[in-house]
């Protein structure tokens, strides 16, 4: 008897985009639609584990992050890492069903600004392989690391204004 075998995959790039924003949880595949006509296979990296505004609230005091990291108290701090460990644990699960990760994209207000969250996800994510340099840019991830890590400008607003359009027009 034979043992069936799998055959190779041929599956497109596996990323997982960490849109962050700063009072909801994350939406799971949030970016899919945007980016996939860009040909890449997105999948939101925390699928609504992280915390909410109200986790925030209790936990801070607030449920703005930009409050919390411009705050330098023990529940804020607390705050910041609980939010951080959520997504990286909700990361290593989605990583994992996708069969490994080639790169992070980070966008949103938080993914964008918040080089604290940027900078504690891409850490929890060293397991990976992901190493990051700390300097500025869009190019976070160092040039032998074999996994990307980006910032990509959200334009949600204008994704919005297209739907809408395309809703009108149909």
């Amino acid at each position: 008897m034979t043992v069936p075998t799998h055959p190779p995959r041929s599956t497109p790039p596996r990323t997982a985009s960490m849109n962050l924003p700063a009072s909801r949880p994350i939406r799971p595949l949030g970016l899919t639609g945007l980016l996939m006509t860009a040909g890449a296979l997105v999948s939101c990296a925390a699928t609504g584990g992280t915390p909410d505004a109200d986790r925030l609230l209790g936990l801070a005091g607030s449920n703005d992050l930009r409050e919390i990291l411009a705050t330098d108290t023990d529940a804020a701090r607390f705050a910041i890492k609980h939010f951080t460990y959520w997504i990286i644990r909700q990361s290593g699960a989605m990583i994992s069903a996708m069969g490994g990760l080639d790169g992070v994209a980070f966008t949103g207000g938080i993914g964008e600004n918040a080089t604290t969250i940027r900078t504690a996800i891409m850490d929890g994510l060293g397991w990976t392989g992901l190493t990051h340099t700390p300097q500025a840019g869009r190019s976070l991830h160092r040039p032998d690391s074999p996994i990307t890590a980006l910032i990509v400008p959200a334009r949600e607003e204008q994704q919005i204004a297209k739907d809408a359009i395309r809703l009108l027009e149909s």
